[in-house]
Parts: structure tokens; sequence; C-alpha cells
């Protein structure tokens, strides 16, 4: 970590990520956004003061941030990594691919049901890309839905609250006990 410390990485990549939550979106056409800004790149400007990140008497090093053709082009690598030099597939190919390794019967309802979890899922216009994209994938008889909770930010929090709370939770458990004795076999209860 080049001499920096776990806490100020993390403080980085906390500025990096409301940053990128209150400038960046999704552009549902990419290419068309791209030409777009390229014709009028003033409409597309934004700025992002940096002073609510530095707290205390440490000054911000740079007023604000100035952001354009970046507001969108940073979360393109969601559905085109390659923009991001990663050869891995895009979230709408992994999500299909995810449906698609269902049994047949329960494709469709699969498609209906998907749910975006998470602090980067609240990128306005992630939603409809992601439906976009999976449309493009999907024969015309169905049609993907995808659902987005208000609380989509704390999701993981609130249904690690909701298991925790259930009668199912300790019989959900591997006991130190039980891994000590069964080793791997300890997990064959989550095995479908």
């Amino acid at each position: 970590m080049n001499g920096e410390s776990a806490s100020s990485i993390f403080q980085f990549s906390n500025k990096q990520s409301r940053v990128l939550e209150n400038a960046c979106y999704c552009a549902l056409h990419y290419n068309t956004e791209k030409a777009r800004c390229t014709s009028n790149p003033e409409a597309f400007e934004k700025s992002v003061p940096l002073r609510e990140f530095f707290p205390g008497p440490t000054p911000a090093p740079y007023e604000s941030v100035e952001l354009d053709f970046g507001r969108f082009q940073a979360t393109e690598g969601l559905f085109n990594p390659d923009a991001w030099g990663l050869d891995h597939p895009g979230l709408h190919k992994l999500v299909h691919k995810a449906i698609l390794e269902c049994s047949m019967d329960i494709r469709k309802e699969m498609s209906r049901s998907i749910f975006l979890a998470g602090g980067v899922t609240q990128l306005p216009g992630l939603a409809d890309r992601l439906t976009a994209e999976l449309d493009n994938l999907t024969p015309p008889a169905i049609r993907p839905k995808v659902h987005v909770s208000p609380y989509r930010y704390h999701a993981a929090f609130i249904g690690a609250c909701t298991l925790a709370e259930s009668p199912a939770f300790t019989q959900s458990l591997v006991t130190k006990e039980n891994w000590m004795k069964n080793g791997n076999a300890a997990l064959r209860k989550w095995t479908l």
C-alpha cells in the first residue's frame, strides 16, 4: 500500500464514491451521449465541491472537481469493461448468464425479478440501462424488470438484520465446533 494506511486508502475510496454518486450517471445510449457531449460540452459540465470531503483543519487540495464527459464515461465500464481495461463480461451479461443458469421454467419469472442493491446502484440511469441491455439479450416474449428500492444503499445491512432476527438464523449457522469436527462437510447443509 506504499506506506499509506488502510484508513487513508478507505477515506480516498469513500471520497471517490461520493464524487461518483454526486456527479456521475449511466448513459442509456453511450455513443449517443458521447456525441451530444462532444457537440455541446458545456451542457454536461458539473462541478462537485470538495470541501465536504475534507473536514477539519486540513483544506481540500482543490475547491472542486469539474466533470463533463467523465460523468458518464466513468460508469461505462459497468456495461463495457473494456473501457476500464478489463477482460470481463459486463453487468448485463452477468445477470443474463445467471438467469440462463436457472431451470427453463423459472427464467421468465427470474427476468422479471431483478433487484438492485448497494451504493453504486443509486447511480442515475443504472436501472434503465440495465433493463435496456437485458432487453437486447432476451427474446421478445420476455420483458426483464429491474427493481430499485429506496433502501438499496443499505440492503445488505437490512438483510443481515432480518436474517439475524429470524428463527432460522441459528439453524443456518456453522458453529466453530461443527467446523472443527466436520470440516468442509459442515457446509453440506448449504448445498442444493
